[in-house]
């Protein structure tokens, strides 16, 4: 292949470059008859000590320190070596060459120029490696360097690789934790689910083995013998009947205390009997308190309020946008609350429904 032409530079830009070159290896930017520029009496006086000296380079050897070499064009070129003949005749069959020599250094510059530096007899080790990054030092002075080629740019190229490869671990690892979420909420979710219904069901077995219970029927027992009147309505909580009869006594005679007339009556006198020798018991409004403290906030209701209502004994039911409340299984005492209610005080106008029909 044809070399790469360098045009030609003036005196005084050469002799600058001379000069940063002459820096770089220790030499002073003079010339000598030559041409190239003289090395300093101090390195003619006293020679660089190297192991041994290499006349010729032979087969199996280098010709220099390929990691010396590498260390003094770092950041620069890339040293590469050919560790057996295969490789260097394969190498000068794709150069299209037809003499690749040994312990020679081919120096592959951009553009597709190329330079082969052979050691000369008698040449010392460390001047042929400083021989060949000259050459190297020279040649890209005076040409730019493609970005694609530069350490930088291998470097950018690198972290970029790392950084891909960084980005495809994290979004693997964002997908499963994810996945794996979306499942936790779904379990979270279901138990939930069947906590309530748990709760539900242990609420139902209370009320049937109060229902059935010996204290139960010996009240019922009692209670026939105390009460005038009989009925066929249940107790939805324990003496709710009575209750509710002693809160109707205790308002008759209310409103009939005050007045002699009928502080003197016989009606008087027995409804003060009666309330005077029956106290109410008040469970009715123990859950009118607890109706107002889970409704009270205005927040919706979450599984926590759910249990309450459930241990009060209310049944809960999905109506899409809202609950329904059914108590001790009574669809006559059935109610709404809305899933998200529109302000705090619908909650509160709930309650007070809700204890007006079941615990006033």
């Amino acid at each position: 292949k044809e070399k790469e032409t360098v045009q030609p530079v003036s005196d005084k830009e050469e002799k600058s470059r001379g000069g940063l070159l002459a820096r770089f290896f220790g030499r002073k930017g003079e010339k000598n008859q030559s041409g190239k520029p003289e090395r300093p009496a101090e390195e003619k006086a006293e020679p660089e000590a190297v192991p041994e000296e290499k006349p010729e380079a032979q087969v199996g050897s280098w010709a220099t320190d390929v990691k010396k070499l590498a260390e003094s064009l770092g950041g620069v070129a890339h040293v590469l070596t050919a560790d057996s003949p295969e490789v260097s005749r394969e190498l000068a069959e794709g150069l299209e060459s037809e003499d690749f020599p040994a312990g020679a250094v081919m120096i592959f510059f951009p553009g597709g120029s190329s330079q082969c530096i052979r050691p000369e007899p008698e040449m010392k080790e460390a001047d042929f490696r400083k021989e060949v990054a000259y050459a190297v030092f020279r040649k890209l002075i005076l040409k730019k360097v493609d970005d694609r080629y530069s350490w930088q740019k291998i470097r950018y190229s690198k972290l970029a690789e790392a950084s891909r490869e960084y980005q495809e671990v994290t979004e693997i690892c964002d997908s499963l934790l994810d996945e794996k979420q979306a499942q936790l909420d779904a379990n979270m979710e279901r138990i939930e689910e069947l906590e309530l219904e748990v709760s539900r069901l242990k609420n139902r077995l209370l009320t049937y083995e109060y229902e059935g219970s010996p204290k139960k029927l010996r009240k019922d027992m009692q209670n026939r013998h105390e009460l005038i009147l009989k009925g066929n309505e249940q107790d939805l909580y324990e003496e709710e009947i009575r209750d509710v009869v002693l809160k109707v006594l205790k308002k008759e005679r209310a409103s009939m205390a005050g007045d002699p007339n009928q502080e003197e009556t016989r009606k008087y006198h027995i409804l003060s009997d009666l309330l005077e020798n029956n106290e109410i018991r008040g469970r009715g409004e123990e859950l009118k308190k607890q109706l107002k403290e889970i409704f009270g906030n205005g927040e919706p209701l979450n599984t926590s309020k759910k249990k309450q209502l459930q241990e009060m004994g209310f049944e809960i039911l999905d109506g899409g946008k809202h609950y329904k409340l059914v108590y001790r299984g009574d669809e006559r005492y059935l109610m709404v609350a809305a899933r998200t209610p529109s302000d705090y005080r619908a909650y509160l106008n709930t309650a007070m429904q809700m204890t007006n029909k079941l615990f006033n």
